[in-house]
Order: structure tokens, then C-alpha cells, then sequence
């Protein structure tokens, strides 16, 4: 399980709150591994005290994401960085599922459905407090099924919220299980739509395919109370 933290603190106690009530198989172990980016609170002092085992990588030398703004390159950029230098410690640490689950998603006890033995599956995730989803009339990102193939974007089309049975994808986003092969041989990239386009676009070069769990849903909080995200 792991995901890039910054300024993470004021719902840190949630989001452990919800890794400690999902429900795995009996011998199953969770290794935490954090991509943390030093911020103004105490994020991790929150890891240390909730997840005193958690492998924790210290992105410093990374530009941090405090004056960055949303669609910016500069900060996918850093993200993707972030994220494969997760994914080489998860080869490192020999570890044959990798959980991306953002530190900022909240969920009950679902996240095993995503174990379809598919090489990448995603949970659905509600995010319609992103104004510029609303705008456009969606209520789940996560159904931005796009990817590039020789240099051409194509949507994959669109599905009922409501469709309980998983289905193949372009993008998953968010929350993200990965086989142990995709551990090995994919890696995130920028692009102009984020990081996970750029992930779904080497999955694609590599043959493994992307799959949506809708029963495994849950919801994005955003920011801060009081704040905008940055």
C-alpha cells in the first residue's frame, strides 16, 4: 500500500483510520510505503504514530508541491517521479501487489474486490467536488478513459455509475492495484492530463490491460476544511 504524501496531516487519522478497517486475506501483510514530501505540518509524525512500521522515502530532493496549481506539468512531473520511486522500493522490498491509494480517499471495507486477477484494477471513486468535472457534467474522473496510441487521443467511452460488474478501462486513477509484472516493468510518466495517463499509456506499451471495480467505491475529500486545493 502506498501513496506520495504532503500536508497530510489534518486527515491522516481517517485515512489510517479506513487502511485499518479493509478486510484482506488471512495471510496478507500490508507493507505501508510512503513517497513524503516535507510540508509545513507534521505529516510525519501522523505516519510515525499511526504506522510506525511504514517504510517512509524521503522526496525532498523532488520540487514540492506547495506553490504548485492543478494542470500545471511541473507538478505531474513530480508526482510521477514521486510514485516510481515508490515503485522501485515495492521491487526492492519484493512485494507482489502494489496499493496506490491516495492519501486522500476515504473507504469502507471494499478495496479486497479489487483482486479480479486482472494485471491493474481501480476503484471507483467520487469526486464530484472537482468543479471542473462538474462543469463538464461528470461525477467520477475516474471514467476518463483516455489513452494515446501512436500519438492519438481516444476516448473509450462511458458507463453507468451503477453497473456493479468490472470492465475494462483506459485510466485508472486514484486507488490502484498493480500486479507484481506491472511493478516491475511500468512506470508513471507526465503528460498534460497527469501522471496516471501517463502510467495508463505504459501499461498499454507493455500489453496490460486497465480495469474498473465499481463495487470498490469510495470518495476523494479534496482539501482541508476551509481551503482550496492548491
Amino acid at each position: 500500500m502506498s501513496c506520495p504524501i504532503f500536508e497530510r496531516e489534518w486527515i491522516f487519522d481517517q485515512w489510517a483510520d479506513s487502511v485499518e478497517a479493509q478486510v484482506w486475506l488471512d495471510d496478507t501483510e500490508v507493507v505501508p510505503i510512503f513517497g513524503y514530501t516535507p510540508g509545513a505540518d507534521d505529516t510525519l509524525g501522523a505516519i510515525r504514530r499511526r504506522m510506525p512500521g511504514a517504510t517512509v522515502l524521503n522526496c525532498s530532493d523532488f520540487r514540492a508541491f506547495r506553490n504548485s496549481q492543478r494542470g500545471e506539468m511541473e507538478r505531474y512531473t513530480t508526482l510521477a517521479l514521486i510514485r516510481n520511486r515508490i515503485m522501485d522500493a515495492a521491487v526492492t522490498l519484493d512485494i507482489d501487489f502494489l496499493l496506490s491509494w491516495d492519501s486522500d480517499m476515504l473507504f469502507e471495507p471494499v478495496l479486497d474486490k479489487l483482486f479480479i486477477d486482472k494485471p491493474v484494477t481501480g476503484a471507483l471513486v467520487d469526486m464530484t467536488g472537482e468543479d471542473w468535472l462538474m462543469e463538464e457534467g461528470h461525477g467520477f474522473p475516474s471514467w476518463m478513459w483516455l489513452h494515446e496510441q501512436k500519438g492519438a487521443r481516444r476516448e473509450l467511452g462511458w458507463r453507468p455509475a451503477d453497473d456493479p460488474e468490472p470492465f475494462q478501462v483506459g485510466v485508472v486513477m486514484g486507488t490502484v492495484l498493480m500486479s507484481r509484472p506491472v511493478i516491475e516493468r511500468v512506470r508513471y510518466a507526465s503528460h498534460d492530463l497527469g501522471e496516471d495517463i501517463g502510467f495508463a499509456c505504459a501499461c498499454e506499451a507493455h500489453g496490460f490491460d486497465r480495469w474498473l471495480v465499481p463495487a470498490a467505491r469510495g470518495v476523494h475529500i479534496h482539501d482541508k476544511p476551509g481551503e482550496k486545493e492548491r
